[in-house]
C-alpha cells in the first residue's frame, strides 16, 4: 500500500487559507461578480463567497464552510486529509470532470402554488385575526392582492411572492389549527432527477412599503404582520403598516434579504426583528455585523430590546392587544363607576 504523503502545519494552513473564488474559477469554470462586499457564482446563483474570499454558503443547499477545504468535504464529500491533498498538491485538479450542466447557469425550477379553496378563505382568516390577532384590514389587503390564500386541501394558510413579470417566486404555510402547529415552505431542494440544472431559491415573503430606504426582517410571515398591526395601533391608523418594507426570511437564513435589497437598491436602513431564541439572537448578530460592513445602517429592533421578554413579535403584540384590552376595560368600568 502507498504510504501516504505527510502534510506539515504550514501546508495544512496554507491550503485552509487558499483563495475560495480563485481556486473555483481556476479548477471549476465557475465565475464570479461582486455584490456588495460579496462574491456570487454567475452559474449558480445561490453560491456566495463571502468578503474574506475563503468563507462560503451555498444557500439552495443550505450548506457552507469557512474555507475550500470545507467546500470540497461538504460538496465532492472528500476526507480532510483529501481535501488537503487536492489544495496543496501540484498540479492541481479539478477532481472529477466538469459536466456540461454544471458549466450552464443554474435554472429556478418553477413554484407550482398549492390549490386554494374556491370558498371564502374564512378558515385562515379566522386562525389570523383571531388566534393570532392580526389587523383584519391586513389580512383583507393580501388576500385581495392573492399573496394570502387558504389551501383547498388542508386549510392551511399560504403566503405567497411574486416576480415582477407575476410568476410565482416562493411560498410558505402556515397551520391554521391552533392544536397542531405547522409552517413549510416551498422545496427548497434540487430536483432529484437532474440536481444540477434546477433548483429553488428562497426569496422569502415580502411586503413593500411605499418609504423605499428601510426595511424591516423577521423569520416568519406571522411576526412580519405582526409588527405591521402593531405599527397600526401605535399610529391609530390601518394603512399605517403600508409605510415601510417587510421581509419574512421564512428561515434564518438571509437569502430573502439579499434578493430583497438587490432588487430595491434605495433601502439604506435594515432593521432586525428575529426570533428571541439562541438561532435567532446569533443570526441578528451576524447579519448586522455583516449588513453594516456593507455599508447600511442596522439596528436590533427585536421585542425584547422594549424589555419584553416573549419569543417572538407575536407574542409581544399578543402582550400589547391583552394591555390594550384591559385598558379599556378599566375605562369602561370607570366610565360606570362616575355615573
Amino acid at each position: 500500500m502507498a504510504k501516504k504523503p505527510f502534510f506539515s502545519d504550514e501546508d495544512v494552513k496554507r491550503a485552509m487559507n487558499t483563495d475560495t473564488v480563485a481556486f473555483l474559477e481556476q479548477y471549476y469554470g465557475y465565475s464570479f461578480k461582486k455584490v456588495g462586499q460579496d462574491y456570487r457564482s454567475k452559474e449558480h446563483n445561490s453560491l456566495v463567497v463571502r468578503s474574506d474570499r475563503k468563507r462560503w454558503y451555498w444557500n439552495s443547499r443550505n450548506v457552507g464552510g469557512d474555507s475550500i477545504v470545507a467546500f470540497l468535504q461538504k460538496i465532492e464529500r472528500l476526507s480532510f486529509y483529501e481535501a488537503i491533498k487536492a489544495v496543496v498538491n501540484e498540479p492541481m485538479l479539478p477532481l472529477r470532470p466538469i459536466t456540461q450542466a454544471e458549466k450552464k447557469p443554474m435554472v429556478p425550477k418553477k413554484i407550482i402554488l398549492p390549490t386554494a379553496t374556491k370558498t371564502k378563505y374564512s378558515r385562515a382568516y379566522a386562525y389570523l385575526t383571531k388566534t393570532r390577532g392580526i389587523d383584519p384590514t391586513i389580512i383583507t389587503y393580501l388576500m385581495r392582492s392573492k399573496r394570502l390564500y387558504q389551501e383547498e386541501a388542508t386549510g392551511n394558510a399560504v403566503f405567497v411572492n411574486y416576480k415582477e413579470n407575476g410568476e410565482a417566486s416562493f411560498f410558505t404555510k402556515q397551520g391554521t389549527n391552533p392544536e397542531k402547529r405547522f409552517k413549510g415552505n416551498a422545496d427548497l431542494g434540487n430536483d432529484d432527477k437532474n440536481p444540477v440544472t434546477y433548483y429553488f431559491e428562497n426569496y422569502g415573503f415580502w411586503q413593500e412599503g411605499y418609504v423605499q430606504t428601510r426595511v424591516y426582517v423577521f423569520e416568519s410571515p406571522i411576526d412580519l404582520l405582526s409588527h405591521a398591526t402593531i405599527a397600526n395601533m401605535y399610529k391609530g391608523k390601518n394603512t399605517y403598516w403600508l409605510q415601510h418594507s417587510r421581509v419574512a426570511l421564512c428561515g434564518v437564513t438571509d437569502l430573502a434579504l439579499e434578493h430583497f435589497l438587490e432588487k430595491h437598491p434605495n433601502v439604506k436602513e435594515i432593521r432586525f426583528g428575529l426570533d428571541n431564541d439562541e438561532a435567532g439572537k446569533k443570526a441578528t448578530a451576524k447579519y448586522m455585523e455583516k449588513y453594516q460592513k456593507q455599508g447600511y445602517s442596522v439596528k436590533d429592533v427585536s421585542p425584547q430590546q422594549q424589555g419584553f421578554d416573549g419569543k417572538d413579535w407575536n407574542d409581544f403584540l399578543k402582550f400589547r392587544e391583552n394591555q390594550e384590552g384591559q385598558s379599556t376595560l378599566n375605562r369602561n368600568e370607570q366610565r360606570r363607576d362616575n355615573r
